[in-house]
């Protein structure tokens, strides 16, 4: 039996023998697809944003960041899109902090000062330490990450 995977048989076979047909959960085939084919690969924008509460609306397509080329799978009925995406996108990957670069990313710099103030109250101080670690942030979100955005996005107004 696989590691990666639990269903018997081994993650490439599965994948090959129809694995992506099958029903599963298109979130276990990308972790698995992930661990074989040895991309890095996470959740969109707008499902971390969605995951961390940021926003209510649920992404109505399974859009993945990777680091391969695009491309598109289809796991049952549903089609899972791949989208390649710069290294600083796919920057710590299965983690919360990582899911929050990639949510704030999304909302863009009109709305992720309000979100990053939410993610102040639910995160822990370790997941901002994460973030401020990473390097190659887009200008906008790492000043905002470093605190030293907020009052440039408030007006002038400081935290």
């Amino acid at each position: 039996m696989d590691a990666f995977c639990g269903w018997g048989g081994g993650c490439t076979c599965c994948l090959l023998r129809g694995v992506l047909a099958s029903g599963r959960r298109p979130s276990r085939v990308i972790e698995c697809f992930s661990a074989h084919s040895l991309e890095t690969v996470v959740r969109s924008g707008a499902a971390a944003a969605n995951v961390l509460g940021l926003t209510a609306q649920t992404p109505v397509r399974h859009v993945y960041f990777t680091s391969g080329r695009s491309r598109q799978l289809q796991i049952g009925r549903q089609c899972v899109e791949l989208r390649h995406a710069p290294s600083w996108r796919l920057a710590l990957p299965d983690s919360t902090a990582g899911d929050a670069i990639r949510a704030l990313a999304w909302l863009g710099p009109e709305h992720a000062r309000s979100a990053l103030e939410v993610l102040r109250r639910r995160l822990p101080d370790s997941a901002f330490e994460e973030m401020t670690a990473v390097k190659r942030l887009p200008t906008w979100l790492r000043r905002l990450v470093e605190g030293r955005g907020l009052g440039a996005l408030s007006g002038g107004r400081t935290p």
